[in-house]
């Protein structure tokens, strides 16, 4: 909420309207490192394991790797947690979603308490949009 402070404009805008885009914010933030989290554990999992076999087998040949457990121990536990991850992911995404259609909605009422005209909701916009959700 520091971002607001900011902008007086954003000031303005309803406590619950403040509440929900941070809320959304969050959200996508934790998306985002779910999302980094799949290709990265993946890879760091994959060549970390590759790596130790090269290196406690006296033989260095791919051959030799690929009948050894730890391979294979490496390559379920990364179908595993890609597996958890996703499903998390896909909840995740479902509930920006539908937060992004509630404040689009809600941007349609009066979403401060201005008494004349003002740009409070093109305000929300460029915060939101400054965090990584674009709204409108």
């Amino acid at each position: 909420m520091g971002n607001y402070k900011e902008n007086k404009s954003i000031k303005v805008i309803k406590k619950e309207i403040k509440d929900k885009a941070d809320s959304l914010i969050e959200k996508n933030k934790i998306l985002k490192k779910y999302e980094k989290s799949q290709v990265l554990v993946s890879t760091i999992g994959i060549l970390g394991t590759l790596l130790y076999c090269f290196l406690t087998n006296k033989n260095y040949s791919i051959n030799e790797i690929w009948s050894r457990y730890e391979f294979y121990g490496a390559l379920v536990f990364v179908l595993i947690y890609n597996a958890i991850i996703e499903k998390r992911v896909k909840s995740l995404k479902k509930e920006v979603e539908k937060g992004k259609e509630t404040i689009k909605n809600k941007m349609i009422l009066k979403i401060c308490d201005c008494r004349e005209c003002c740009y409070c909701k093109e305000e929300l916009n460029e915060y939101m949009k400054k965090n990584g959700i674009g709204i409108i």
